[in-house]
């Protein structure tokens, strides 16, 4: 009952007016030089829900009746061009009638993530054989990057490969591969060239086409950085579990990225850099820039551990190591010299990266904490969940919310903390309310069924990263007793906790 500026009408004259327009003052009437069009709705859930759309057929949430609809009259408009829709979102649906002969559909592998395809027929694969009996025009919009990282690597020719041949056999026209636009990720340079030639022959030899293009362009490293991208590739395919379009280090570790073999080739290609050629030495550069960030990444997320940003001293405080400082100052030389300031689909740059880094992890006290190395467990209605990241050193940084943080989709938990001799209690919560996390309502220090400390955070107003930091002496009473932390989320949002202090 209310208009919106973030969605179109597709019943609209008005609109369909300015598409004739649209074409005709660009492209011609296509009689010379027919051309493709892509009609598609504003990338969100809303469909028109006014009476010519619902007379068209709209429902809540599926707008495929009024697009397709306005299909229909453009292409009797232009019958020498041909118009596509999307199977995304709100035209996720197929349209009950066959399209026209110059209309066809993209159809989104959103859902779909890599490494699905090893897992049978699929519901993807139900979708093209319900939209191919409405066309035979069907191209797939896929994804080849992980979209909350485009510097760590991403191993994806092999999962592509295996998406391609069942493109071919599912009869797919065409493919629109949405990688990271005009932004560096790493690996792109191959990538490139090994797409398009799946896109020619799917069949090809995934790992000699690796070695021969590295070998080719990369005369000194490329055995090595073959040999690395192979083991990635291996990686993924010996796993069961998809490869993360979207998510932090973390998820990319349990899936391919393994810690020691990343380290060992990262200070290998390190050191043969100065003995490449000019233009080599310079591809390097750029390669060893990008990698800098996954290296600080690992680092970030192995708190006191391995390869880890800190040392745990015997007193449980941590020291931050020295090779931290000299990594950061090559990053941000590197995407300096190479124009590599966006980290991620959102826009995070690489600039407020470092400053977040240099404030919040550099820069940063560590108290003694007597919970470093305990483990803690987290319970709430729907059970009990081992949070390994709420001890074990590593700081959130705010301007992200895979930089850190524990987000825990609950409205109330509770923490066991075990006896000590601390004399205070800390951590810290990230506000981040586009991504549904805010701050907690409240925040209860019990002893038993009793509560001790009551802390109700002040409300946040911005839309951005906040961070709120929690800090509560503990009473005398408490010394040496089992404490439980209770936490309750402000209405829908998540909680996000980086760690958990108990400061002696």
């Amino acid at each position: 009952g209310q208009r919106v500026s973030s969605q179109f009408c597709f019943s609209s004259d008005k609109l369909y007016r300015y598409i004739c327009d649209y074409i005709i003052d660009n492209c011609g009437d296509g009689k010379d030089v027919p051309y493709n069009f892509a009609i598609l709705p504003n990338d969100n859930n809303i469909a028109c829900m006014c009476g010519h759309c619902q007379g068209a057929g709209n429902s809540e949430g599926n707008a495929t009746p009024a697009v397709t609809k306005m299909i229909r009259k453009l292409a009797t408009r232009f019958p020498s061009h041909t118009f596509f829709t999307s199977a995304y979102h709100t035209t996720d649906k197929p349209c009950k009638h066959a399209l026209p002969e110059k209309a066809g559909v993209i159809v989104s592998a959103i859902d779909w993530q890599p490494g699905k395809e090893l897992k049978g027929k699929t519901l993807f694969e139900q979708k093209i054989s319900e939209w191919s009996k409405k066309t035979n025009n069907i191209y797939v919009w896929d994804y080849i990057n992980n979209y909350d990282d485009y510097l760590t690597p991403y191993p994806i020719l092999k999962s592509m490969q295996r998406r391609f041949k069942i493109y071919r056999d599912n009869g797919i026209k065409g493919i629109f591969l949405n990688g990271s636009g005009y932004d560096y990720s790493t690996f792109e340079d191959m990538h490139t060239q090994l797409l398009a030639a799946l896109m020619m022959n799917p069949d090809i030899n995934i790992e000699r086409s690796v070695k021969d293009y590295f070998c080719r362009n990369y005369p000194v490293t490329g055995a090595v950085i073959s040999d690395y991208y192979c083991s990635l590739l291996r990686n993924e395919e010996s796993t069961d579990k998809v490869i993360p379009i979207y998510g932090g280090i973390d998820e990319k570790i349990d899936v391919f990225l393994e810690p020691n073999s990343f380290v060992e080739f990262y200070d290998t290609i390190t050191v043969l850099k100065n003995r490449a050629e000019e233009e080599e030495a310079f591809m390097l550069r750029k390669l060893i820039a990008a990698l800098t960030f996954t290296r600080l990444e690992i680092a970030r997320n192995a708190g006191y551990g391995k390869y880890g940003f800190a040392t745990l001293g015997k007193d449980n405080s941590l020291q931050v190591n020295k090779s931290m400082y000299e990594l950061l100052e090559m990053f941000e030389d590197g995407y300096e010299a190479f124009n590599m300031n966006k980290l991620n689909e959102a826009g995070d740059k690489s600039s407020d990266y470092i400053e977040n880094w240099k404030k919040y992890i550099l820069q940063a006290e560590y108290p003694t904490n007597v919970l470093y190395g305990k483990v803690l467990t987290v319970t709430s209605e729907n059970g009990k969940q081992i949070y390994q990241g709420l001890t074990d050193g590593a700081p959130g940084i705010p301007n992200s919310y895979f930089y850190g943080w524990n987000i825990i989709p609950e409205q109330e938990i509770s923490i066991k903390l075990p006896a000590s001799d601390a004399k205070a209690i800390k951590m810290n919560f990230l506000s981040l309310p586009r991504h549904r996390i805010g701050i907690p309502s409240k925040i209860e220090i019990c002893k038993g069924e009793e509560v001790i400390a009551l802390y109700k955070p002040k409300e946040v107003n911005e839309d951005g990263p906040q961070l709120i930091v929690f800090e509560e002496r503990l009473e005398n009473e408490l010394k040496n007793k089992v404490i439980t932390l209770k936490i309750y989320s402000s209405s829908h949002y998540h909680i996000a906790i980086d760690e958990i202090c108990l400061i002696k």
